[in-house]
This record gives structure tokens, C-alpha cells and sequence, in this order.
């Protein structure tokens, strides 16, 4: 059956597929803390496929990985991520950091069912089905390596029903020893992306002069890289999608944006104050009317409200 076929069935959620469902969700939140391993996965956004070569070792307090693009100019992105002091595993390290969520968050604004088993990389996996319970975010189809509860496969989904992206992997080797060398950088060009501890709503928070209004129901914050040149950053999860609001004063030249890609969507607009113009930029894997809404709530904390006036310049 083909992908529109298998989500129009929609097959009735029984409480069995429900806990079927829920119990490999939590066995894919164990794995991907816990399970070193190297593959060859695919990704596609948009119509355009790009193969990587992933090699990821869990050490003690850390998880180190090197994705290397196998299209294209050489490139590589070195992950490191430092565990300590974290309350809980991050569930989709595979596919970019993700706070902890707590289960019946999850449940409350997706409806998760177990659908069937299935081959994914030449590994028995079954398949997760979480169908949003609002429109502020995308559903998904997960492969989950029987074995393991390793993610094989993640595809991201539209209300519709239609692809918007697809992570795949291809072969891989689960459980193996990693070395020191496979993690290094071996092309000239790469990034070198950092981040430290796990935070999410009840974490503690950098002081700010900015703040959101509304977020989607089931969003909550987690840390990451500071904004660069100074501006500010809030970054949001609900565990499977994710958002940030970059707050800055320096793009002058930025344009009014409204673009998709994929999964991703970035709305741009203009606020301008008393102490000058602020460009605000939402951008993450949400519908577009998601971003537009997030947008039009940021604004200035009431402590610095007297400062910086702010008034809306353009937009929808």
C-alpha cells in the first residue's frame, strides 16, 4: 500500500496500538541515548535527495558524531553534545537536539498508533504513525528497528497526508565500536556544532529582553548556541518538531521573508522602535501559519517595554 493509501485507512486507535505505540517510542528514547553506530542514510526535502555517511559513538557524558555529505563538494558537520546534568535522554538526537519530553505530552497533542512491521535498511522495524491532534505542527511516520528501538526512518507529514521530508538510512551497523579517528574531521571543509546539557520548560532560562506571546500547545524551551552577533534566541520543541525565533538588530538589508522548504518553514517581518529596527525570523519544521502566528507575538519583556517601543512595519 502506498503512503496516501496507508493514511487514508486510518485504522481506529485501539488502546493496544496505543500502548504498542508508546512502548517503542520509549525504547527509541533509550537507543538513541544509549547506542553507538555508523551507516549510510538518505534525505530528502523539496525533491532533492542527498546521501550522508553518519558515524555516531555514545561516550560517557557525551555523544559525538560525523556526518559526512556524499554528494557534492566535500562537507562535513562534527556533532558534539555534552550530557551532563541532563534529567532525561534526548529522543531524536539522530535528527538534531530535541528537549525531553514527557510521554503524555506527547500523546495529548499527537495521536500515536502502532501500524505494522516492515523492512527498513535491511532491518525487521515496526512503524509509528503520530497524527497531529491540532494544525500548528506536521505528523510523522517512524521506522523503529525491532531489535534495537534505533530510528531507521523518519518521515515528515503534511495535513494532507503528502511527504515534506524523508530521513532514511540505507545500511547501518548497530552496537559497534567506534574509535577516535572515524569522529575526526577528514575534509577541509566542516562545521563544528556544540551543544551542552539537556533543558527543557523547567530548565533554567538566560535572561532576555524578549519574549513570546502565544507558541503551539506542547512547545516548550531548550537550550542552544547563542544568537550570533549579539542578538537574541529562543528555541522550541515538542519532542518530534521543532522552532527557533531569532531576534536581530543588525540585518539591516533583510527582507520581508515568507519561504518553505520541505518540512521548513521561515517567516521574516520588521518591528521598529524607539531605539531602532529589530528584524524578527521565525523558522523551524512547522506550517507556515504556525511561524506567521509566532512571529506576530514576540515582543519586548514589560520591564524593557519603556525602552524599546515597538510597532508593527509591514506583514500579512
Amino acid at each position: 500500500m502506498g503512503l496516501a493509501g496507508l493514511l487514508a485507512a486510518s485504522p481506529a486507535l485501539s488502546l493496544e496500538s496505543l500502548v504498542s505505540a508508546e512502548r517503542e517510542l520509549m525504547r527509541m528514547t533509550a537507543a538513541a541515548a544509549s547506542l553507538s553506530y555508523r551507516g549510510t542514510a538518505t534525505y530528502e526535502q523539496a525533491g532533492a535527495l542527498t546521501t550522508l555517511r553518519v558515524v555516531r559513538a555514545v561516550r560517557v557524558g557525551r555523544i559525538l558524531e560525523r556526518i559526512e555529505y556524499l554528494d557534492g563538494p566535500p562537507e562535513e558537520v562534527i556533532r558534539e553534545h555534552d550530557l551532563s546534568g541532563c534529567a532525561g535522554p534526548d529522543p531524536l538526537a539522530d535528527r538534531g537536539p530535541v528537549a525531553a519530553i514527557d510521554r503524555a505530552a506527547m500523546v495529548e497533542h499527537y495521536q500515536a498508533a502502532f501500524l505494522d512491521e516492515a523492512r527498513i535498511a535491511g532491518r525487521d522495524a515496526v512503524r509509528i504513525r503520530l497524527q497531529p491532534r491540532d494544525h500548528y505542527r506536521y505528523g510523522h511516520l517512524l521506522g523503529i528497528d525491532r531489535q534495537t528501538g534505533l530510528l531507521l526512518q523518519a518521515l515528515t507529514l503534511d495535513h494532507q497526508g503528502r511527504l515534506l521530508e524523508r530521513f532514511q538510512f540505507a545500511d547501518i551497523a548497530v552496537g559497534v565500536q567506534v574509535d577516535d579517528p572515524e569522529l575526526e574531521p577528514q575534509a577541509a571543509s566542516h562545521r563544528l556544532l556544540r551543544t551542552a546539557g539537556c533543558e527543557s520548560g523547567a530548565a533554567r532560562t538566560r535572561a532576555q529582553s524578549w519574549r513570546a506571546t502565544w507558541v503551539p500547545p506542547g512547545f516548550v524551551p531548550w537550550s542552544a548556541p547563542a544568537a550570533p552577533r549579539g542578538g537574541e534566541a529562543m528555541h522550541f520543541t515538542d519532542g518530534f518538531g521543532a522552532f527557533s525565533v531569532f531576534i536581530d538588530a543588525h540585518a539591516a538589508a533583510a527582507p520581508m521573508l515568507e519561504a518553505r522548504r520541505g518540512a521548513t518553514a521561515a517567516y521574516v517581518r520588521r518591528f521598529q522602535g524607539a531605539t531602532g529596527g529589530r528584524w524578527i525570523c521565525v523558522i523551524g519544521e512547522i506550517p507556515m501559519p504556525t511561524a506567521r502566528r509566532i512571529a506576530e507575538g514576540i515582543e519586548p519583556r514589560p520591564e524593557v517595554s519603556s525602552t524599546v517601543e515597538v510597532r508593527a512595519s509591514g506583514g500579512p
